[in-house]
């Protein structure tokens, strides 16, 4: 994944989670990583509802892109 697609899957979260996502790329490498702080301190059940609730925004990103044909 590049930055600048990564930005625009970020931007549909809500704007009080968006700095948890922390993207890093190596070197113009095909491998990139996305981290997310702060899970660690809520128990499990809740990291795993809340990962299906960001996904799930960041999966109709994906469709909205798909959809307009947007380049990123």
């Amino acid at each position: 994944m590049k930055i600048n697609a990564f930005k625009h899957l970020k931007e549909e979260l809500p704007t009080n989670i968006q700095n948890k996502f922390v993207f890093q790329s190596e070197n113009e490498s095909e491998i990139s990583r996305v981290i997310i702080r702060g899970l660690g301190v809520l128990d499990t059940q809740m990291q795993i509802e809340n990962l299906i609730n960001w996904f799930s925004i960041m999966s109709i990103s994906v469709e909205k892109l798909l959809t307009q044909e947007i380049k990123i």
